[in-house]
């Protein structure tokens, strides 16, 4: 869905990119619940104490690199609204 709704803004296709947008708004509350009741009780249950603080410190890296990705984010949004609204 991603790559269509990224062809659909190059190509200012509203019609695409609201179907897209809808498929995977659509999908994304089946891979979160798959998330919580599937991945993280498996990593509660297989990792350790370090291997979970590991991931923590990776994370926070990332977030430190990255930190400024959620604004870009709703900028891009800010965006598309006003070019396709």
């Amino acid at each position: 869905h991603v790559k269509a709704m990224l062809q659909a803004i190059e190509n200012k296709d509203k019609k695409t990119l609201a179907e897209h947008l809808v498929s995977y708004s659509q999908i994304l509350p089946e891979h979160i619940k798959k998330e919580d009741e599937i991945l993280f009780p498996w990593m509660d249950r297989k990792l350790t104490t370090n291997q979970i603080g590991q991931l923590y410190s990776r994370f926070n890296e990332i977030d430190t690199k990255y930190g400024d990705t959620p604004a870009k984010h709703r900028k891009f949004i800010v965006e598309l609204e006003t070019k396709f609204c």
